[in-house]
């Protein structure tokens, strides 16, 4: 699911997807794509409305990424299950995996599709327990690990659960039998609730891992963070040069210059005299960090320049971005240049 316009993530996007905002210098669509084709999960097609033709340039026909890839581009938004129902033709001929294109996650699919199958499942929700389930949707399961009922954005005290909707499940095409042929149609607010009124065999599997909904400007940072540390292993394509410091191409480091991994610099990056970079940190392609400048925790995309002795802490900064000499960009800022170019990671 590739549609929506990721309206908690602007102003990030909107110039780009959100499946293809960066994490680890790559769209988080693309490791979901490889993630799937591990498990097997090589025909893929994906729902398009907002900004599609930057999804299909950057990924084509799939095949430079493992997998045969088509598109459901849809005239207007049809709800989450409508979008599903669209692409019927393609999915419905045995089980199909349906996830949001912009989820992280390193789920073990081939347990979750065990577990589908063992328990004679017509849908399947893999669940993610979470601290403080408030944000999200929360599942109740019986002790045969039937859904039950949900609540959706329960206060904490109010939570009988904190086992949280992912966004991934899996189907049998017979699923289909139960949603309209036209019109509007969601998953969460209209499709699982019918199942769970008719009884079906509908089931949620308590996954282990990473899950990351990329949902919001502090859960992306914190994702994109989440990739430098090791906490999600993901392809970087990037050599360890020290070890927390890695690298995705050549680099210039200046020798005094201070780096305090973990940290990813992207091909290109050039590090100048003086300069105090401390991890996590991910930084795009192309970037400058400029003498005596200083950056802790932050994101930056392709092609940023750092000005000599500015700090950025806990920030994220778009492609093409120039933060001016002894700026002070703080905790929670994101920065975007006001016709952003599209980074050569995301198409």
């Amino acid at each position: 699911m590739a549609a929506g316009v990721g309206t908690r993530l602007k102003p990030l996007t909107d110039s780009i997807p959100k499946p293809m905002v960066p994490i680890g210098n790559r769209p988080v669509m693309e490791h979901l794509v490889r993630h799937l084709a591990r498990f097997g999960f090589n025909e893929q097609i994906a729902n398009l409305w907002y900004l599609p033709q930057k999804i299909q340039d950057h990924f084509e026909n799939g095949s430079a990424f493992g997998v045969h890839l088509e598109y459901s581009p849809e005239r207007k938004l049809q709800g989450t299950a409508g979008g599903v129902r669209q692409a019927q033709n393609f999915l419905a001929t045995d089980t199909f995996l349906v996830t949001s294109g912009d989820g992280l996650t390193d789920l073990d699919l081939e347990s979750f599709l065990r577990f589908h199958r063992a328990k004679g499942a017509l849908a399947s929700i893999a669940l993610f327990p979470v601290a403080d389930p408030s944000p999200f949707g929360v599942a109740l399961l019986d002790s045969d690990e039937k859904i039950v009922g949900f609540q959706e954005k329960p206060a904490p005290h109010e939570a009988q659960s904190n086992l949280v909707n992912t966004g991934i499940y899996l189907f049998e095409p017979e699923i289909f039998s139960l949603i309209p042929r036209e019109g509007t149609y969601d998953f969460g607010r209209e499709l699982f609730p019918k199942l769970v009124e008719l009884d079906a065999p509908f089931f949620g599997y308590q996954m282990e891992g990473y899950w990351s909904d990329v949902g919001s400007i502090e859960a992306y940072r914190e994702s994109c963070l989440d990739a430098v540390t090791g906490k999600i292993q993901l392809p970087l394509a990037a050599t360890r040069i020290e070890p927390e410091i890695m690298i995705q191409g050549q680099v210039e480091i200046h020798p005094s210059s201070q780096i305090h991994g973990p940290v990813l610099l992207g091909a290109g990056t050039k590090i100048e005299e003086g300069a105090n970079l401390v991890g996590p940190l991910s930084v795009g392609p192309g970037s400058i960090i400029k003498q005596g400048a200083q950056l802790e925790g932050c994101v930056l995309w392709e092609k940023v320049i750092i000005g000599e002795g500015a700090t950025c802490q806990e920030a994220i900064v778009g492609s093409g971005v120039e933060i001016p000499r002894n700026a002070e960009i703080g905790q929670g800022e994101v920065i975007v240049a006001k016709e952003e170019a599209v980074c050569d990671c995301c198409g």
